[in-house]
């Protein structure tokens, strides 16, 4: 701080200015720890306030009052603070809490030169930090530093708007007060960061600071001994300048038909809600009258304040509050005054998500456990399918809910595991979320869609759901049967209008978005939807018009037995062509393990591959089963499950072996329970890699093995070792 140059530019006020040009400054290191430490400097009666918060909690507010004697007559404030004066009292209100270690400065002129100043200090609840007095420093008057030395040292002034303009306009909420009421004061379009005074006739009720965008809210008083008469409203700036506003002043008296008094009463705020929701607030209060709501967060920051009349029959009622979609979840405060009687309303912002699973962080490591945690429907079943950063599936479970719908489950990478980005998708009945998490670096959101169900008629309108990064853009082409891109709109081109085969979506802040397809028009047939973000882009099919009767349907397995975790693919051929299917997994007891809808294509041609034997199965022969109307196809699939002694080593998904990206899934069983397992593949005598992976309770392991980037067809062999057992097998790549 340098009154110094306020001195020598010949201004008292210049001191003052100056601060309003000061942005926050980082504590000095003389700072006390655990205290807020108040200093100032005067020069007249010009007096600057340093406020340094030394304690380990956030300051919500500061203010000051005068000695006796003295009384305060304007005040500055920095950039990000705002301050109101009430009678002698001066409140500041900082935008965003002061932060320990952090500094602000305000100037204040008095009427005398101030020998001390009474201050306090409050957290971001209001509850009292600190209370004190603080003795400024008095500068010399006759100190001056040259003048061409100062005016070297001064930066240029930025060229400061007006306090006042042509469109700088305010009014008075009620327009009809009465004497003795308090009244609400709001304006627009006035110099920002500016002090103001406010007059009714010639006498000063008290004065206020614009925001940053020149708008003020405050709250006056009128004098029980005002008459009951027109009188004139100012709002006085420091240079003269000013806004009136002419109204009758009313005598006070009651104005209810009834002779009674109408108390303050809210309506609408509901206890939960959720991003997006709108609130209709009303309620009843004095007729003619006014009310204030003020919104504060769960951070005990204000966020919204709104003012409505009242009615000459005592109704009142917000302009509708829309909750944003990137509000923070918890608790809100909404409070209602009419300036005499308050009510305070706590609402719960919530998701409106069925299912709430996050990992527990965003980035892992090679062979780190990632581990899941949430909440859905209580005792219920979920689905958990884990896809790698090429979108292959590499781990699916079932998991129940307890009785309170939490929910658990861990994936076990390994150090041959591919970095990138992880999608976890989880199901729990017609509810889908999307869960993203990245390996060995931050994961990169990649753009998700999810149709509401698979089967169409024409004429329907399809409900489409994306999942992704907040704020980006990305675009949709729908794809016909035969693949071309469908026209999904008009355009404007050079020559005219041209067809639109594509949109444009954005993601909203909460990393979802809709989109409602009309298939009016659409023919019948099998549809491709594409997404795509930058240079990636994800596929997803759905169907139109597809009849419910297949005829007679065949239906095999590429293999006959099958261990835990292994995929099953699904092939077939129905008689009718483009029909709808349904494909059921049933356990040995004959529980239905997995239920989807499918189709078969414009050839009469089933493909599914989205079916995997669980982790922990039941041993026995599996049913896989096909059903369209009357017709149905079952075949029979053995699942080997454990060992009675040693330990067995197995691999699957090698018929999907073709390059670079691709894996095969190696099982261990029979393992000693929870002790680490070693694996090594290799080549003839070549050891092309080596993993070390603890065993589950069961004795199980269970992990995709890589193709690294340089490999070569031939016979590989997998080598397991658990304590004293030891195993292994070979697979072919051709």
């Amino acid at each position: 701080m340098q009154p110094m140059v306020c001195l020598a530019r010949g201004t008292v006020m210049a001191a003052v200015l100056l601060l309003a040009a000061a942005a926050v400054l980082a504590a000095p290191p003389e700072a006390h720890a655990n205290q807020i430490s108040v200093t100032g400097s005067s020069l007249g009666n010009t007096t600057v306030i340093e406020v340094t918060n030394g304690m380990d909690v956030s300051m919500g507010g500061f203010s000051v009052w005068p000695n006796a004697g003295t009384i305060f007559l304007s005040f500055k404030t920095v950039p990000g603070w705002s301050g109101e004066q009430n009678q002698s009292n001066i409140e500041f209100v900082p935008d965003g809490p002061l932060e320990p270690g952090e500094t602000a400065k305000f100037g204040i002129k008095s009427s005398i030169e101030a020998q001390s100043v009474n201050w306090k200090a409050v957290d971001v609840d209001g509850a009292q930090l600190q209370i004190g007095v603080a003795t400024p420093e008095q500068i010399p008057q006759a100190v001056v530093a040259p003048p061409p030395v100062i005016e070297a040292e001064m930066p240029p002034e930025p060229e400061t708007p007006p306090a006042m303009t042509s469109e700088s306009t305010f009014r008075i909420v009620p327009s009809n007060p009465n004497t003795g009421s308090t009244i609400r004061v709001t304006g627009e379009k006035f110099g920002p960061n500016e002090n103001f005074d406010f007059f009714i006739n010639t006498d000063r009720l008290g004065g206020f600071t614009t925001d940053k965008d020149g708008n003020f809210m405050t709250t006056m008083e009128i004098p029980d001994s005002q008459e009951a008469d027109r009188v004139e409203f100012k709002v006085v700036g420091e240079g003269g300048e000013e806004r009136m506003v002419s109204l009758r002043l009313g005598s006070g008296e009651s104005r209810t038909t009834g002779g009674g008094i109408i108390e303050l009463s809210v309506s609408g705020i509901p206890e939960v809600a959720h991003r997006g929701q709108t609130l209709e607030i009303s309620g009843m209060g004095e007729p003619e009258g006014a009310i204030t709501s003020e919104v504060t967060n769960p951070a005990g920051v204000i966020t919204n304040t709104r003012i409505a009349e009242i009615n000459t029959v005592g109704d009142w009622k917000l302009e509708p509050l829309v909750i944003p979609l990137d509000a923070p979840f918890g608790k809100y405060a909404i409070k209602i005054t009419d300036g005499r009687n308050e009510i305070t309303k706590e609402l719960t912002l919530e998701s409106d998500k069925v299912i709430e699973v996050a990992p527990a962080k965003d980035r892992y490591d090679r062979g780190d456990t990632i581990e899941f945690s949430g909440k859905a429907r209580p005792n219920q079943k979920i689905e958990f399918i884990v896809e790698d950063p090429l979108n292959k599936e590499v781990f699916s479970h079932n998991v129940d809910t307890d009785g309170a719908g939490a929910v658990k489950f861990e994936y076990k990478t390994t150090q041959n595991s591919p970095t990138g980005t992880y999608t976890v998708i989880a199901t729990q009945g017609t509810d889908k979320e999307f869960i993203f998490v990245g390996l060995e670096q931050a994961p990169d959101i990649p753009v998700r869609m999810e149709f509401d169900k698979l089967h169409y008629k024409p004429g329907d309108t399809a409900e489409i759901s994306f999942a992704g990064q907040a704020g980006e853009i990305v675009s949709l082409i729908i794809l016909d049967p035969s693949d071309n891109p469908v026209v999904l709109g008009k355009v404007l081109v050079d020559n005219g209008e041209g067809d639109k085969k594509d949109v444009s979506i954005t993601i909203q802040p909460d990393g979802r978005a809709t989109y409602r397809l009309d298939l009016t028009g659409y023919g019948n047939g099998v549809y491709s939807a594409v997404v795509k973000k930058g240079t990636s882009q994800s596929t997803e099919t759905f169907t139109v018009g597809l009849t419910p009767t297949s005829g007679d349907i065949t239906i095999n397995t590429t293999k006959t037995s099958y261990e835990p975790g292994d995929a099953i693919l699904i092939l077939g051929d129905t008689e009718n062509p483009n029909s709808t299917i349904t494909i059921s997994l049933s356990d040995p007891e004959g529980t239905q393990v997995k239920t989807e809808s499918s189709y078969s294509d414009k050839n009469g041609k089933i493909t599914v591959s989205t079916f995997r034997i669980p982790p922990e199965p039941k041993a026995g022969m599996w049913t896989v089963e096909a059903k369209s109307d009357s017709s149905s196809a079952k075949v029979e699939i053995e699942v080997i499950v454990g060992i009675t002694e040693g330990i067995v080593v197995s691999v699957s998904d090698v018929e999907n072996m073709v390059g670079r990206g691709d894996f095969i899934t190696i099982q261990v069983l029979g393992a000693t329970p929870t002790a680490t397992v070693q694996l090594a593949i290799g080549q003839g005598d070549v050891t092309i890699d080596e993993l070390a992976i603890p065993a589950t309770r069961n004795g199980e392991v269970m992990t995709p093995w890589y193709l690294p980037d340089e490999f070569a067809p031939g016979t590989y062999t997998v080598d397991v070792t658990s304590g004293k057992d030891e195993a292994s097998t070979t697979f072919t790549i051709k």
